[in-house]
This record gives C-alpha cells, structure tokens and sequence, in this order.
C-alpha cells in the first residue's frame, strides 16, 4: 500500500532553499570578507575594482557582481569610505587627496543585518619613482595634441602606468603640473594655437609628486614649425528652406620672413584678419617644409521645402432610396444615381533652393623677403554650392464614386507640385597682392 503525505509550510520553505540554495531569502551568512584587484595599489586618482563576498556558518559563499563574477547586487550592500568615491565595485581615491592622509577605510553592511559589519583600513601606497612620456609621434607645431602617459612607481613593487584614456587625466591631476607653451586638456597637452605668444619656441612640462615633491620629472621639446596649417573661416550654410549661404569671410593676409637665430632655421611670419570682425590668427611656418592653407568659401545654400500633398477629393454620396410601384402595382424600394466623386486637389510648388554665398576677399600683403615663398600659402575661395530644390507635392487622390443605379464616377486625380529649381552657385572670390616695405606686427 502506498502512503501519501501532505507537504507541511516549513517542507515547502525547506525544498525552496534548497532549490536556491544561496538566494539572500534562504542564504544565512555569518561573516562578510572582502576582495581588492591587483595590484594593490591606492593613490591620488587610481581607480580599482573590489569585491565582497558573504560567508554562511558551513562555508558556503554568496558574491558581488564585478570583479568576483558572482551574483550578489550591489544595492544589498551599503558601502562607505573615506577620501574617495564608489560606485557599483569600483573605488576611485580622491585626486586631490590631501598629504597628510595616510590611509582610507572602508566599512561594508549587509543591509538589513546591522550586526553583520566589515571594516577595513588601507594604507596609501608610498612613491618612489615618477616618469611620464608622449604615447606617440607628434608635430612640434602650435595647436598639436600631445597624449601623455604617467608611471608611478611605489614602495611595495607595483606600478601604476596610466596610458589609457580612463586614467591619464585622473593620474595628471594628482601631480603637481608647471607648463610652458602648451596646456593641459584631459589626459593630452595641446600647444599654444598662437605662434606668435612662445618667442622663444620652447615647450616644457614638469610634473611633480604633491606627497613626495622630490619626486619630478620633465618632458621638454622645441619647436620646429613644420605641418600642414590649414585655417578654415567659410561662410556659414542658409539657415532656413531655400535661404542664401553666407558670404565669406573677407580677409586680410600680412606675411614677412625672418631667420630665427634660436632655431637656425628660416621661418614666415603671417597674420590673418577678418575684416569684419576685426579677429586675428598667427602663425610661423618653416619655410623648408611648412605650408598654410586659407579657406573663405562661400557658404552652401539650403534646400528648397518640399511642396504639400494635395487633398484627396471627397467620396461621393450614395444614391438616395425611394419608392415606386413595379409592373404589377406593388410598391419597391430603389436607389437613385450615386454622386460623383469630388477632384483630387493639386500638388504645391516644391520651393527654389538658396544660392550659395560668394566666396570671401582675400588681401595679401607681403615683404619682398616672403616672395620667394609665395607657394607656401594656399588661398582658396570658392562660391558655396546652391541649394537642391524642393520635391513638388504629390497630386490628392480622387474621390471614389458613390454607389447607386448608376454608380457615381470616381473624380480624377490631382496635378503633382512642380519641383523647386536648384539655386546657384556662388561666385569665386577675389584674391588680390600688395608688395610692402615692411609690415607693423
């Protein structure tokens, strides 16, 4: 004979736990441990992944997300330290930690279990050695962006080389910078954009250790002016359907040559200004291998707008019931003659596009010592290209006729928009020389 038992509330509970033996409604832990990434290294601006782990009194472990792969959430856990921030694993010390802070805590609950608590105190690793470098080839040229890499070496052995995109500027902003010539933008340094504000074409960069400031390094370099410039001041593009593009900028252009004794080498000098605005550019080409290229093109024209559909034309009425008598004397019901249905309407014009601005006036003005390197400056100012013309509207759709003895004819179709015309192109600029004795920078 077979025996059946009814399943009892704590049978059911225990089978759940079972099934999912660590989900947090069954898992009962005990003591909570945590895990740091490697290496272990905290510093001004070093970011690292941690991770914890709950343990049970039989040993079993239930852990974070992350850097553990497990699959405890990291909103079950409430996570404090001192002197940085974190978020979801990962802790990322201050970069303006100050010098006087010699370790972080961190203090770790499980929420909901006040009594479960880890608290754990790490000291800031010690430097000893600091260096940095450019990661790549660069132009020694104004307005040239310069990525630059930071290692940091610390008393226990490890090292911090901050190379990628995510730690160059958090390590770069925990040092001490002093820069000549160029500036600092994220994890790069970009030089000076005006030729004519570092007279002595020296560009530097000295980083020191705010903890340890006898800790330094510098990367220096001079520069040589040799790149392709390119200066763009195009006028801008219709702003609305089937408006003008804007004219060019006028310009004009001072150029000079000079043998610069720092550099041993032969350098042009040249100054661009709008005529309008009154805005100056600079610049120093080596006169061996530099070129600069100026651009006022006319600005482009906008489309034209696209025509409106036409209205579809209106269903005809169906035809009206009335009476009359058949042959034989007897009253029936008949449908009159349906309506016509109504015109599709027409179409609207697509819109004419914009013409395109002319290109900008351009002046040169130049001393006989540049002649010789005339070819050294490309001036270019073309006409903006018109604007395409808008689409003509498609033509309404006509009215069905409606239904009777006869039907109503259907009404015809509407006449498709002509589409817009293309604008025209805009006319080149002039470019004009004047030789000058000299010219007043």
């Amino acid at each position: 004979m077979t025996r059946s038992y009814a399943r009892t509330p704590l049978m059911v509970a225990a089978c759940a736990c079972a099934l999912a033996l660590l989900d947090l409604a069954c898992f009962k832990p005990v003591a909570l441990r945590l895990h740091l990434d490697e290496p272990d290294i905290i510093a001004p601006g070093k970011s690292r992944d941690i991770g914890v782990c709950l343990i049970d009194k039989e040993g079993g472990e239930k852990c974070t997300k992350g850097l553990l792969g497990g699959t405890l959430d990291w909103d079950d856990l409430r996570v404090q330290v001192t002197h940085a921030e974190f978020s979801k694993g990962r802790l990322r010390v201050a970069s303006d930690l100050p010098v006087d802070v010699e370790s972080i805590e961190l203090q770790v609950r499980l929420k909901g279990k006040a009594q479960l608590e880890l608290v754990r105190t790490r000291p800031v690793s010690r430097e000893l050695g600091l260096e940095i470098y450019p990661l790549t080839e660069f132009r020694k040229s104004p307005g040239t962006r310069i990525p630059l890499g930071t290692v940091i070496r610390y008393e226990s052995g490890a090292e911090w080389r901050a190379e990628s995109e995510n730690d160059r500027p958090p390590c770069l902003a925990a040092l001490d910078l002093k820069l000549k010539g160029l500036r600092l933008d994220g994890g790069n340094l970009v030089v000076d954009e005006d030729a004519f504000s570092n007279p002595s074409h020296e560009v530097q960069v000295v980083a020191a250790s705010r903890r340890n400031p006898s800790l330094s390094h510098a990367f220096a370099f001079r520069l040589d002016y040799i790149d392709q410039y390119k200066l763009a001041v195009n006028g801008s593009r219709g702003s609305g359907s089937g408006a003008d593009g804007e004219h060019g900028k006028d310009l004009l252009v001072d150029a000079d040559a000079y043998d610069d004794p720092a550099l041993h080498a032969r350098l042009l000098k040249i100054r661009v200004r709008d005529q309008q605005s009154g805005q100056e550019w600079h610049y120093l080409v080596n006169a061996n291998a530099g070129q600069l290229t100026v651009i006022s093109d006319g600005g482009d024209g906008a489309d034209g707008a696209w025509g409106r559909d036409g209205q579809d034309g209106s269903s005809g009425s169906s035809g009206r019931e009335h009476s009359r008598k058949d042959k034989d004397g007897k009253e029936v019901k008949v449908q009159g003659p349906g309506q016509d249905g109504g015109n599709g309407g027409p179409g609207g014009d697509g819109g004419d596009g914009g013409r395109g601005g002319d290109g900008g006036s351009v002046l040169i003005r130049y001393t006989k010592a540049f002649a010789p390197y005339m070819n050294r400056l490309d001036v270019r100012n073309t006409g903006g290209v018109g604007g395409r013309g808008g689409k003509g509207g498609s033509g309404g759709r006509g009215g069905s006729g409606g239904s009777g003895h006869p039907d109503g004819r259907s009404g015809p179709d509407g006449a498709g928009g002509l589409d817009g015309r293309e604008g025209r192109a805009g006319r080149i600029g002039s470019i004009s020389r004047e030789s000058v004795d000299a010219i007043a920078w």
